[in-house]
């Protein structure tokens, strides 16, 4: 964490990274509107589940027809809708 509130956020996720608290990197990069970052750790250390569920957060926070392009972009759009119901 002191890494992180110095903004030395690459340091902090291979801290978070090798104590296996990789959802606290996702979250600090996502408080940071890093999502581009929050995705790439989700997928190397959560998996496909986890890149979704960041994927879709991240295209909520867009919103309308931003969060939709965002996903179909992705080829994401399908399991948004999934996840979502």
């Amino acid at each position: 964490q002191a890494l992180q509130a110095e903004g030395n956020v690459r340091e902090a996720e291979k801290h978070y990274a090798d104590a296996k608290d990789w959802k606290a990197a996702v979250q600090m990069y996502r408080a940071e509107g890093s999502w581009e970052d929050a995705l790439r750790v989700a997928k190397v250390y959560g998996g496909a589940n986890a890149a979704k569920q960041v994927a879709y957060a991240w295209a909520v926070t867009l919103g309308g027809e931003d969060g939709a392009t965002l996903l179909k972009k992705m080829g994401m759009l399908e399991a948004a809708i999934e996840y979502a119901t």
